[in-house]
């Protein structure tokens, strides 16, 4: 679940259940327009803060991702 933290509310933003076995970790791009989620499964899924759409998703061989990042550059 993403909540809205950035206005106290605490309103939910969106609910990414779509994700396989469950996403582990995830990161906000650098502006804020992406997120990057993780999960045991080795699924990386990159999407679209706007809409919430997939953009991007690549498997990992071998094991599960425990963490994502962005590079500020």
């Amino acid at each position: 679940r993403i909540l809205d933290e950035s206005r106290l509310t605490g309103r939910l933003e969106a609910r990414l259940e779509d994700h396989g076995p469950g996403a582990l970790q995830a990161a906000f791009s650098p502006d804020g327009a992406y997120l990057a989620t993780a999960s045991a499964s080795g699924l990386i899924v990159i999407r679209e803060t706007a809409g919430w759409s997939r953009l991007r998703e690549m498997s990992v061989a071998g094991g599960g991702q425990l963490a994502v990042a962005y590079s500020p550059d």
